[in-house]
């Protein structure tokens, strides 16, 4: 007898070599069910997981780029009070051309001020923007990409393209407010035009 328990050709069967033979190749049919292809593998916790962390990315990813939709549409409405409501009460703004704000207040003065100076009355401004890499870590996130601004006034138009980083901040109800914003315009190379 062999050390599976095997018969060795042309000896007499004994009852254990049998019954051996018999749990090995039931083993083998549980491995390789008829058809030839291997059994899936049982899902294990960590699989289950993985895959449940994916879902919740994915719904995270969706939730993002619909607020910087609701961005970009209260920004065209020229609401700034909706504004104010994307971002944290502690949130730090770093916009091109004027000074860094942080805090409700300060986010609220400079959407107030955007919108409501007498330029602003003159000149239609459209903004549009697209995310170029967005990532979830838990808690925090972060989005960056491009806003394109086209401004127009007295059948002149002009567009400007921004880069933007945004760092966001899970809420209790699983939304996502704006702790820190940065933006600079993406300027030509000197002369040219």
């Amino acid at each position: 007898m062999t050390s599976l328990g095997l018969v060795p050709h042309g000896a007499p069967p004994t009852h254990a070599g049998r019954d051996r033979a018999v749990l090995l190749l039931a083993a083998l049919l549980l491995l390789c069910p008829l058809g030839g292809a291997p059994a899936a593998a049982p899902t294990t916790g960590r699989a289950r997981s993985a895959a449940t962390s994916a879902a919740a990315t994915a719904r995270d990813q969706a939730s993002i780029r619909t607020a910087l939709a609701q961005h970009v549409a209260r920004y065209n409405a020229r609401d700034w009070r909706a504004m104010r409501a994307e971002y944290t009460e502690d949130a730090l703004v770093m916009p091109s051309y004027v000074a860094t704000v942080q805090g409700g207040e300060g986010v609220n003065a400079l959407y107030r001020g955007e919108f409501s100076s007498a330029d602003a009355a003159e000149f239609n401004s459209v903004m549009e923007a697209q995310i170029d890499e967005l990532q979830v870590h838990g808690d925090l996130a972060f989005d960056r990409g491009t806003i394109t601004i086209t401004t127009s006034h007295g059948g002149f138009e002009r567009k400007t393209d921004i880069r933007f980083m945004n760092i966001r901040r899970r809420q209790p109800d699983g939304g996502w407010k704006i702790t820190h914003s940065m933006d600079n315009p993406i300027a030509p190379p000197f002369g040219a035009r």
